[in-house]
């Protein structure tokens, strides 16, 4: 079998070596000896482990003398981290080919056919690109030097080559430009079933492959849950980060990976509100990601190394194979788009006081102030004054002026009248303007420039309109007066026509003169009771009559 063949024309096992200060492990070695024998490889280890090793171990064996390591790589924030790792540690040239580094240049892409080059760091795109394929892959020289494909972070060919990385799920067809039998290793730290099977279909591994797992299981790390406790928008459940901060020292290294970059952005903001006043605006908190120029990314995480940059808050993509060995946390915001992306498993009960919430600190009350009308004059000025400021010290920038100023805080000093002094300035702002020390002296001189008159009271709001009322329950009631309005008056009419008829018709009669001598006397001397007013009207042949005016009646003595 071709598999049988390869392993025995391989070279020894106890041959291979490193030029690395340490001895290679176990695993190492096995991985190594597998690309010796031209068998695919699939390496589960966890961070840390020595992956890096096994790209540049099988090049100290004498048969690989010439021969060249094709290393995919997504992290081109660190391919060049990883050039000097292998040229300084294991004393190999490495190159770089991604968009940072110019592309595929002519004479890069020549040197690499040439051989003057053992490794090659290589994005996704850029190994599946036509020049480099055209170029590199399909000479016949670069064919005889290849000595292996290592895919790095293999688990992003599952998660990232079905959305925005597509060239990552394609990768298995790097296979059909590169002689038979060239074998491809697989390094991932997390490798669960279901990504396990989907990166060996989608790499084309072979039946025979060489499987190397030592799983990921870290003492000293602990995976920890915790629900939020406030509003998503506050970002206030990242505050047990600073609990008990007295000094930059105070601040753990740590990690916080965000959705995106804006979701970056916004936690950072807040960071820095809750850091103690004198450590705000010293760059302790830092965003790491893929916007940001190579020069920076390389300088943010060679501080944060040495402990000058405290907290790095970066997309999963910028973060991730991270090189740093004292890092004390990582924090994940929300929960991922992949949990496979973020498991390690929870193994020391005290790691979990690092990632206790903080205490709940009282705020300082302070008052309220007062608005009042919005003036658009001092509205218009400020928007000017922003935008100035925006123009005047970043030229070149793609910023809104409403970094320097927020609409919201334009809205309130347009609406609190006259500023008398930059103490008065600073109290109205009350801490929400992160630029008062830099740009606050600036504002109020631009403010006292102004002809702004006392503050204009709102108007007072009424009690309707305070309690606006159903339009319903206002229509059913006013219809319910009009009702009652009607049947009184019917009733009072029906009740006047009834009398005139009951005395027309009593006149000339005795009993008529009676009653009406009885209601001239009641008149005069005293009001009807109950009594007579029901025996009165209870002649009457409407019933319902009779009984509206007993209710009537009886309201008018109990009054």
């Amino acid at each position: 079998m071709p598999t049988d063949r390869r392993r025995k024309t391989g070279p020894p096992r106890t041959e291979a070596a490193t030029n690395s200060r340490k001895a290679p492990k176990p695993h190492q070695m096995d991985a190594i000896t597998a690309q010796l024998h031209m068998r695919d490889v699939l390496v589960h280890a966890g961070t840390g482990s020595g992956k890096t090793m096994i790209a540049a171990g099988p090049h100290a064996h004498r048969s690989s003398e010439g021969k060249v390591t094709l290393m995919i790589s997504p992290l081109i924030a660190l391919h060049d981290e990883q050039v000097a790792t292998f040229r300084d540690e294991f004393k190999l040239n490495a190159v770089a080919v991604n968009s940072s580094s110019g592309g595929c240049k002519p004479e890069v892409l020549q040197s690499i056919v040439d051989g003057e080059h053992q490794i090659v760091l290589i994005s996704p795109e850029m190994a599946l690109s036509r020049r480099f394929i055209r170029t590199v892959l399909r000479s016949t020289e670069f064919g005889r030097r290849v000595l292996s494909v290592v895919v790095d972070e293999a688990h992003v060919v599952s998660h990232w080559g079905a959305s925005f990385r597509k060239k990552y799920g394609t990768l298995g067809m790097i296979r059909a430009f590169l002689p038979r039998g060239t074998p491809v290793v697989a390094l991932s730290a997390t490798l669960p079933a279901r990504i396990r099977s989907d990166v060996l279909g989608k790499l084309q591994f072979s039946k025979d492959y060489v499987n190397v797992d030592i799983g990921n299981d870290r003492p000293n790390v602990s995976l920890v849950v915790r629900a939020m406790q406030h509003p998503l928008n506050t970002y206030a459940d990242l505050d047990f980060m600073f609990d008990g901060v007295r000094e930059a020292v105070d601040i753990k290294l740590s990690f916080v990976y965000a959705d995106n970059i804006a979701t970056g952005v916004e936690i950072i903001d807040h960071m820095e509100e809750i850091l103690p006043p004198h450590l705000r605006g010293l760059g302790l908190i830092r965003p790491y990601n893929a916007a940001l120029g190579k020069e920076y990314r390389r300088e943010a995480m060679r501080q944060f190394r040495e402990g000058t940059i405290r907290v790095l808050v970066c997309t999963a993509a910028a973060g991730m194979g991270c090189n740093v060995p004292n890092i004390e946390r990582v924090v994940q915001w929300k929960l991922p788009g992949s949990v496979s992306i973020f498991v390690q498993p929870p193994r020391v009960p005290s790691l979990l006081d690092l990632t206790r919430p903080g205490t709940i600190q009282a705020g300082k009350r302070q008052s309220a102030i007062k608005r009042g009308v919005l003036n658009k004059d001092v509205q218009s000025a400020l928007d000017k004054w922003r935008t100035g400021i925006v123009e005047r010290d970043y030229p070149g920038g793609l910023y809104a002026s409403s970094i320097i100023l927020r609409d919201e805080t334009v809205a309130l000093l347009s609406s609190v009248g006259t500023i008398s002094s930059l103490t008065h300035l600073k109290t109205v702002l009350s801490g929400q303007w992160l630029w008062v020390d830099e740009y606050g002296e600036d504002l109020y001189h631009c403010l006292a420039d102004l002809d702004i008159p006392p503050m204009q009271p709102l108007p007072k709001k009424t009690r309707a309109s305070k309690h606006p009322r159903p339009e319903t329950e206002v229509a059913t009631e006013a219809g319910t007066r009009a009702r009652r309005r009607v049947d009184v008056d019917a009733v009072t009419g029906q009740a006047a026509i009834t009398a005139q008829t009951s005395i027309s018709s009593s006149r000339g009669d005795p009993a008529g003169r009676r009653g009406r001598g009885r209601g001239r006397g009641r008149g005069r001397g005293r009001e009807q009771t109950v009594e007579e007013i029901r025996a009165e009207f209870s002649r009457q042949e409407d019933p319902r009559l009779s009984a509206l005016f007993t209710r009537q009646s009886r309201k008018r003595l109990q009054r």
